[in-house]
């Protein structure tokens, strides 16, 4: 351990001692103060671009090696310039003697405008250009996800990494809460997207599906930018739907701000059935139809205020929130059959109304350490929710061998007010040129809930409260994590490992129980491996293992137990116990976007739920636990199209299941096989027409059902006028109307069932820009982005 300790140190300095502190100046014969000017620095042998930055005050700055090289000034305003350099350092440091910048002739006004590969393969997995590409072409932020490698969505309305589940979602490493943020961010504001199949320690180890970063244009120019947007549709069933944003860039020397808004009103209608039979020896059929109407509205607002020191030191303020909320009613007939007799039926009228608001404030210190990228950085968040709701449930039953009419009166009203406190510590060194990266920080994340559920009876005229069905609890969980990470580059191996550490405090207290439901603590590591093997300049293979925890909410744990309708009770499970996930795959990439994956998961305790009926009262019984373990095997294919007039992403995936159960559950060993195919394409036709289509067709299941698969299929065209400012569309949504098709399986019992919440749409959209922001954008180490230059 000593030798290994010694050798690493010896690396270390080895890295650091190697690189010189090089600056210079710059001078123009106007003498004024360049703005948007950039460096590059370039190799003799072959003039390969390897690093740059800004320039600023006239005044470089940065650290290379003792290596002669070309150095390149960009000023849109100038000529370009170029020199050799041949170092002679004194102490570790060197001066570039003074560069002299010649005006352009005629220069009125330079619009930089430029582009560069959508896809992108690293060892976190893949990284999207949205700007500068056709993605950035598409409306909003969760277009661009449906049209990026290995992400797909199921029902048009969530987001999946195929064969990893639901990721977690970042947009300027703030945690998104609701899929209504994505589509409130403009795709045109969107920079770049790294899809992270293989989450380093880096990351918390909550969840199973991969996280998904999302960077929002950072921009390096001057000037301002907005856009203002409007669309309108109405579906089949005659249901509208209005929606409106403003977006604003504005960047002015050291202070930059990005405001946006967005919102939109729409009414639904879904009609549904089920036939639900029991498997015991009661031969009881329980026929359903259903149609639920109602309408909903959400509105997303943020702003984020940047200000930078200097080229190192830089300070971010951010405020965002949704809200949003429902008001609908559903009416239900459901006969009983027994025997091939009609026993009894039920007609209900459910009304709700739901308000949610998510408001979240964060602050973001960034302290670029050197020229090399290295940074530290700390985060700090807060994030308060309210998510009210009330209900009102009328049943009546009808008994026909007694015969006898039954009714059930019951109002619910509930309120949720949890507070997340949220600190991140980070700080990233890279060794230079020499391949070497390693990481270390912490978290903390604290949430505080109070929730009031109310339950009332129809008695007497009057609503009388119910202390059998009403609780209030207060939870509290404390997260705190460290972790350790090092990378490191060769010229056909790359490596990354890490290990996360992550201790867990819970404490949940039941009112209405009057006990303590859960207090515990525990403390678990999450080891990450992934080794990329680079063949040749296009093909490449990936080898990756990560572990995962999936924990328990406070519901799931409290025994209280709430009557969700007339006819099914639901209770938490004390003994409920955390799953963990163990990940393998293999990749296998061609050039810039194809691939072919496999990979295994076994879950360990996954959480499940224990369902029974009673076949006297027709009651269903919920409650969560914890299944034996389950094995998923998946493949992956993905093809993407780039041709001048022709861009596309296409993907298949397909998945088979096992689910294993301990005798409590009452099942048999449960598998099932969920496929997908994805199709997105984009035709750039001349005068600026743009004509895209999908075609989404899949299945899903999970250890309780199994979906049978789902045609999504859309088109539209987008005609660009004065200059690509103003942008109208037309779009046909779900040309076939959806429908949704799955198969439950309980203890005692198979339920079929039919939804559809989708009808063929037609939307027009318009959308108006005005400002510029002129000059490049900053540039980035090359080879951190695969797009090496020469001059």
């Amino acid at each position: 351990m000593k030798k290994t300790l010694f050798l690493f140190a010896i690396l270390i300095s080895f890295g650091v001692s190697s690189q010189i502190e090089y600056s210079g100046n710059i001078t123009t014969p106007e003498g004024d103060t360049l703005i948007g000017a950039q460096f590059g620095i370039y190799a003799i042998e072959d003039t390969t671009f390897l690093k740059g930055d800004m320039i600023e005050n006239n005044q470089f700055e940065f650290n290379y090696s003792k290596k002669p090289f070309f150095i390149k000034v960009f000023s849109v305003a100038h000529k370009d310039e170029y020199i050799r350099v041949d170092p002679e350092p004194q102490n570790g440091k060197y001066t570039i003697p003074t560069i002299n910048l010649q005006p352009k002739e005629n220069l009125d006004q330079v619009t930089v405008t430029s582009t560069r590969p959508m896809f992108d393969r690293s060892l976190k997995g893949i990284k999207v250009n949205v700007a500068n590409t056709p993605l950035s072409e598409l409306q909003t932020l969760f277009d661009v996800l449906k049209a990026s490698p290995k992400i797909m969505s199921p029902d048009d309305e969530t987001i999946t990494i195929v064969g990893s589940g639901a990721p977690t979602i970042y947009v300027d490493r703030q945690e998104i809460l609701s899929m209504d943020e994505l589509k409130a961010i403009p795709a045109a504001f969107v920079d770049k997207i790294d899809i992270i199949t293989n989450p380093s320690a880096r990351y918390s180890a909550s969840g199973s599906g991969g996280v998904i970063e999302v960077y929002t244009l950072n921009y390096h120019m001057e000037g301002a930018v907005t856009s203002i947007g409007l669309n309108g549709s109405i579906n089949t069933k005659a249901q509208p739907s209005l929606g409106g944003n403003i977006n604003t860039n504005f960047k002015k020397k050291k202070f930059s701000l990005n405001f946006s808004i967005n919102g939109s009103y729409g009414k639904y209608i879904n009609p549904n059935s089920s036939l639900l039979e029991y498997t015991d020896s009661s031969e009881i059929t329980q026929e359903m139809l259903a149609e639920n109407r109602g309408a909903h509205y959400w509105a997303h607002g943020n702003l984020k205020i940047r200000y930078d020191f200097n080229r190192k030191h830089s300070l971010t303020a951010g405020i965002k929130g949704w809200g949003g909320g429902n008001k609908g009613n559903s009416e239900e007939n459901e006969d009983y059959i027994q025997h091939s007799v009609l026993n009894q039926s039920k007609n209900s009228f459910h009304d709700e109304g739901n308000v949610w608001i998510n408001p979240t404030a964060n602050l973001n210190y960034k302290w670029q350490t050197d020229s090399s990228g290295s940074y530290f950085n700390t985060r700090f968040q807060y994030n308060f929710s309210v998510r009210d709701g009330k209900s009102l449930d009328n049943s009546t039953f009808y008994d026909y061998l007694t015969p006898n009419t039954t009714g059930f009166r019951r109002k619910t009203d509930s309120r949720n007010r949890p507070h997340v406190f949220t600190t991140f510590i980070d700080y990233v060194h890279i060794f230079g040129e020499s391949g070497w990266e390693i990481a270390a920080g912490g978290f903390h994340s604290g949430l505080i809930n109070d929730k009031v559920y109310n339950q009332y009876n129809f008695e007497d005229q009057d609503w009388i409260l119910d202390s059998t069905f009403s609780n209030e609890y207060d939870y509290k969980e404390n997260i705190a994590a460290l972790y350790f990470d090092f990378e490191k580059e060769w010229k056909k191996v790359s490596m990354k490992m890490g290990v996360r550490g992550e201790g867990t405090f819970i404490n949940g207290f039941s009112q209405a129980l009057n006990k303590q439901i859960i207090d515990t603590f525990y403390i678990n590591l999450f080891p990450s491996a992934t080794f990329m093997f680079k063949f040749n300049k296009d093909w490449s293979m990936t080898v990756a293992y990560n572990s995962r925890i999936s924990r328990p909410k406070f519901e799931n744990y409290d025994p209280f137990i709430r009557q969700p309708d007339s006819t099914s009770l639901t209770f938490g499970n004390p003994n409920l116990l955390p799953e963990y996930a163990h990940v393998a795959s293999i990749e296998f990439g061609y050039k810039y976007g194809y691939s072919l994956s496999f990979s295994y998961t076994r879950t360990n305790r996954p959480i499940s739920n224990r369902t029974f009926i009673d076949s006297n009262t027709y009651i269903l019984m919920t409650t969560p636990d914890n299944a034996s373990y389950s094995d998923q095997i998946g493949v992956n294919l993905s093809i993407p199209i780039n041709f001048k007039w022709w861009r596309g992403y296409n993907s298949f995936w397909a998945n088979y299941n096992k689910y294993n159960f301990p005798d409590n559950f009452g099942r048999d060993p449960f598998g099932n096989f969920a496929f997908g195919l994805y199709l997105y394409e984009q035709f750039f036709l001349p005068k600026d027409w743009i004509i895209n289509t999908s075609l989404n067709v899949n299945s899903w299941a999970n250890s309780e059902m199994f979906m049978k698969p789902q045609v999504y299929w859309s088109a539209g065209i987008g005609k660009k006028l004065l200059d690509g400012d103003l942008n109208l569309r037309f779009d046909v949504n779900n040309i076939v109307p959806p429908k949704n098709k799955s198969t439950s399986y309980g203890s005692n019992y198979i339920q079929t069932n039919q939804y559809q919440w989708a009808f063929t749409t037609f939307k027009l959209s318009v959308t108006y820009k005005f400002g510029r922001l002129k000059a490049v954008q900053r540039i980035e180490d090359a080879e951190k982005n695969n797009q090496l230059d020469r001059f």
